[in-house]
């Protein structure tokens, strides 16, 4: 009996030890996971507590750099200030000063004129010339030439600039009764570039244009025919054609030598006869520009 009891409290004593290993085990694990749950926690804390901090040294950077900013641009300043100050004190190489007294000693010669013909665009900026009176002067060939090529591109713009947004039914009515359309203008100014080109070769050798002789009905039944010749252009058709035209006009001056500087004299036909011409565009733009206003157009 006594053996069975003392074998009974060992097995219980046994069962004791082992349920306590296995609490204590238990124990263990329970708190290493506690441990693991509570790390991320304890780091988000952590970070909130370090932003503030962050935030403020971030703040005390800026306001320290905005107080240095006055500073640094005072400094800039002073480095520059003496440069602008040595500025003045440089002067110009004395070796330009015998080049610029001979180039204005040259005489001008044939050369000199030709380089000085070459600048006519730079006419632009002054006050547009009575159409012709630049070739009164008897200038020479090639700047004769070109004086009257730019007469020529100005009262062609002109004319451009009186029609431009008019539309095609606006410019299909006739100006007044018994009167051209604005489209039917537009033709007439191209057939008289056209005219000229035809007749420019003869007239080159000093023959007086054909229509030289004409009075007022040979003009006006003239003028008639060559209107109704092309008067199948539609509007667009008829700006284009008045562009091409005055182009090929303007071609065709382009090369005539410079030695024929007599040719653009009021005196020879062919000077008297081109001459004409921005006159007559100024005078159809003028009427056309009139005719707009007075109906709005």
């Amino acid at each position: 009996m006594k053996r069975s009891k003392k074998k009974r409290a060992a097995k219980a004593a046994g069962k004791r030890r082992t349920a306590g290993r296995q609490g204590a085990a238990k124990k263990r694990v329970t708190k290493k996971r506690v441990t693991a749950k509570r790390a991320p926690a304890r780091k988000r804390a952590a970070a909130k507590k370090r932003a503030p901090a962050r935030k403020r040294a971030a703040a005390k950077k800026r306001v320290a750099a905005r107080k240095r900013a006055p500073a640094r641009k005072q400094a800039a300043a002073k480095k520059r200030t003496p440069a602008k100050k040595r500025a003045p004190a440089r002067k110009p190489a004395p070796a330009k000063k015998p080049a610029s007294a001979k180039r204005r000693s040259v005489s001008p010669g044939p050369s000199t004129k030709r380089k000085s013909a070459a600048t006519p665009l730079a006419l632009v900026r002054e006050t547009a010339p009575r159409p012709g009176a630049a070739l009164a002067a008897g200038a020479g060939g090639s700047e004769a030439r070109d004086r009257m090529l730019l007469e020529l591109i100005r009262a062609r713009t002109d004319v451009l600039a009186a029609i431009d947004d008019l539309d095609a039914a606006a410019a299909n009515r006739p100006m007044d009764e018994g009167k051209w359309s604005v489209r039917q203008v537009v033709i007439h100014l191209a057939a008289r570039d056209r005219a000229r080109l035809r007749e420019m070769e003869n007239v080159l050798l000093g023959h007086p244009a054909s229509w030289w002789a004409y009075d007022e009905d040979d003009t006006n039944r003239d003028n008639a025919e060559t209107v109704a010749a092309s008067d199948h252009l539609s509007w667009p058709e008829a700006i284009e054609h008045l562009r091409t035209t005055r182009q090929e006009l303007l071609e065709a001056l382009e090369s005539i030598p410079d030695d024929r500087a007599e040719v653009w004299t009021p005196e020879h036909p062919f000077g008297r006869m081109i001459r004409r011409l921005p006159e007559h565009d100024l005078h159809h733009a003028e009427a056309i520009r009139d005719w707009r206003q007075a109906h709005r157009l």
